[in-house]
């Protein structure tokens, strides 16, 4: 389903809510099982830079779309884009707020699985570094002229979330929900400005 398609929000808070009740963090559950099976990969060497690279990856992605944008000398595309990417800085607050209204602990904090585990009040839900990855990855999607493109952006964004739970920091769910934050801030911002640009241009006829 493409990211512009007009059920592409509703079967991603589907799918999250879904993801949610399966993952919910208390003993026993599948996020708190996945979390010890994975957490032992954070003895492997270079573990915790691995969400850096992807998301340098991103980055570099990101800047190579704007080159294209900027070349073809398209404003209206040009204006989307700033727009969407400036809800990337916006999901991350979003993020930031709800990991204060949550404040749900690192698995980390109990299970001592974390080589480099956050200090106590660093909450875990959302994953900031997922909310950032797969916002950018949907801003690069949502102006890619070519499918590999955007196939790479989300590889990137998934290896710069999933290396997270691998470091023993993050539950799952705190991916997860990370992940459906930045797609749905800056899917929405994207939207509100496609109506705005419309609604305008209908005016404009009259």
């Amino acid at each position: 389903m493409s990211l512009r398609h007009p059920l592409f929000l509703p079967a991603a808070l589907l799918l999250a809510l879904a993801a949610t009740i399966l993952l919910l963090p208390v003993p026993g559950s599948l996020s708190v099982l996945l979390h010890e099976a994975a957490a032992g990969a954070a003895a492997l060497p270079g573990i915790g830079a691995l969400t850096l690279v992807a998301l340098a990856l991103l980055g570099a992605l990101w800047l190579l779309a704007a080159v294209r944008l900027l070349r073809r000398r398209d404003r209206r595309q040009l204006l989307r884009f700033a727009v969407a990417s400036a809800a990337v800085p916006l999901a991350y607050a979003a993020s930031e707020g709800l990991k204060v209204l949550v404040a749900q602990g690192r698995p980390c904090w109990t299970s001592g699985l974390a080589a480099d585990c956050p200090p106590p009040g660093d909450w875990s839900f959302p994953s900031n570094h997922a909310t950032v990855a797969f916002a950018l990855a949907t801003v690069i999607a949502l102006v890619a002229d070519r499918r590999i493109t955007v196939w790479l952006a989300l590889v990137f964004a998934v290896v710069a979330a999933a290396a997270r739970v691998l470091e023993g920091v993050h539950y799952p769910h705190d991916v997860a929900a990370g992940a459906l934050l930045g797609v749905l801030v800056v899917t929405v911002a994207w939207w509100l400005l496609r109506a705005r640009v419309s609604a305008t241009s209908a005016s404009s006829r009259r």
